[in-house]
């Protein structure tokens, strides 16, 4: 009797687990594609601000050799920098997301003989979240 009610419970168990519903609220092709450009944009935010840093690092350690003020900018630009690496790859991740594959089956013009018809298959790469 043990075995069966532990049986029964093995199987509700399974059943419930393989009876998940699918997300409702996924991103479309365009969300994917906005967020991707607001993580690029804040990742080149990033960069600039990083070398800009530096640069002023650079310019006020040639002026002051007794100040601890270069040091913490170029630390905080190499953060800055670093800190960057993230976005773009999560800007990447959502790009390669929003690129959807569409397979149409078109007619071509028949060329040589009334029974030879060619098929054809498009990939459609969404361009404008660069």
């Amino acid at each position: 009797m043990k075995k069966l009610v532990a049986l029964f419970l093995l199987v509700s168990l399974t059943n419930v687990a393989f009876s998940q519903q699918p997300l409702s609220g996924a991103p479309t092709s365009e969300e994917l594609l906005q967020k991707s450009k607001s993580q690029k944009t804040i990742a080149w935010v990033l960069v600039g601000g990083g070398v800009a840093l530096a640069g002023g690092a650079v310019l006020w350690a040639g002026s002051d050799w007794y100040s601890n003020g270069p040091d913490v900018m170029a630390v905080a630009a190499g953060a800055s920098v670093l800190t960057s690496i993230p976005f773009f790859i999560a800007s990447s991740r959502n790009r390669r997301k929003a690129a959807t594959v569409s397979f149409r089956i078109e007619r071509l013009p028949e060329i040589l003989t009334q029974r030879a018809t060619l098929s054809s298959v498009s990939l459609n790469i969404p361009l404008n979240g660069r």
